[in-house]
């Protein structure tokens, strides 16, 4: 039984790094939106609402639909991550249990 939970926990943390991956990629497409500022931009101020709307107002409407768009599944991937670590927490107590 110890093995199955480790090649669960080994798949979990390969799915958090895949993740972790494709959140890195929908951040940078983000960023090549936004016109050149000299700021360093982090997903908090992605995904907070008044920053976000700061940032995109002085986008065309194309840009603003494409900016949505990958803030919405940056979120999707953030929420996707949280319970994966969730899911990571629960099979490394149940190992422990056993």
């Amino acid at each position: 039984m110890a093995f199955s939970y480790f090649y669960t926990i080994v798949f979990l943390v390969a799915c958090l790094v895949f993740l972790n991956i494709i959140n890195r990629i929908i951040f940078m497409r983000f960023v090549k939106l936004l016109p050149d500022t000299g700021r360093k931009w982090t997903v908090k101020d992605v995904i907070q609402d008044d920053i976000f709307n700061n940032l995109v107002k002085s986008l065309n409407a194309e840009s603003k639909k494409k900016a949505t768009a990958l803030r919405q599944r940056l979120k999707q991937v953030i929420i996707a991550s949280f319970f994966v670590i969730l899911l990571l927490i629960v099979v490394a107590i149940l190992s422990f249990i056993k």
